[in-house]
């Protein structure tokens, strides 16, 4: 459908075959998008906290999130192997078309599950993020106190050498 209008009825088939395999290769580029963008969320937030929790709730998420972005990374893989196979840009045969169709609905499934790993683990993991991160407040919190109290242990050294009490 070179011009966007009716297919030609001597293509009818192939021309249709065709857009169904462009319309489900766009539907895959816009699952893959959302996929990437997530996963990247995720696994820095899952890195800032993990590392910051060096102890059993760090080696928790970490050990929990290798498999779920293992299946995310397979499925990206999976598309971008067919989209290197599958050039719907040009003029593909019914059959080639057809399982191009059916090759990008595939991945598309799969990356949408994937989305959906990652929002569970998200789901399942936000008690232990909102633990790491109050524990992360409340050492910033404790930090400034202890910059405080020091600063004012220096002034009394002070205070104290020129006061010549000190020997």
């Amino acid at each position: 459908m070179s011009d966007g209008s009716a297919p030609r009825w001597w293509r009818r088939r192939r021309d249709l075959a065709l857009s169904a395999a462009r319309e489900a290769q766009g539907q895959a580029a816009v699952a893959l998008l959302l996929l990437d963008t997530e996963q990247r969320s995720a696994f820095s937030h899952l890195d800032f906290l993990a590392g910051a929790d060096a102890g059993p709730i760090g080696r928790r998420l970490r050990l929990a999130w290798a498999p779920v972005t293992a299946a995310a990374d397979a499925a990206i893989a999976a598309y971008l192997e067919t989209l290197e196979r599958c050039d719907v840009t040009g003029d593909l045969e019914i059959e080639a078309a057809t399982t191009a169709t059916t090759d990008f609905t595939a991945h598309t499934a799969a990356m949408r599950t994937a989305l959906a790993d990652i929002a569970a683990f998200s789901e399942r993991f936000t008690s232990d993020f909102v633990h790491v991160t109050s524990n992360l407040e409340q050492l910033v919190g404790d930090r400034r106190a202890a910059e405080q109290a020091l600063a004012a242990a220096r002034e009394a050294v002070s205070a104290a050498a020129a006061a010549g009490l000190l020997t």
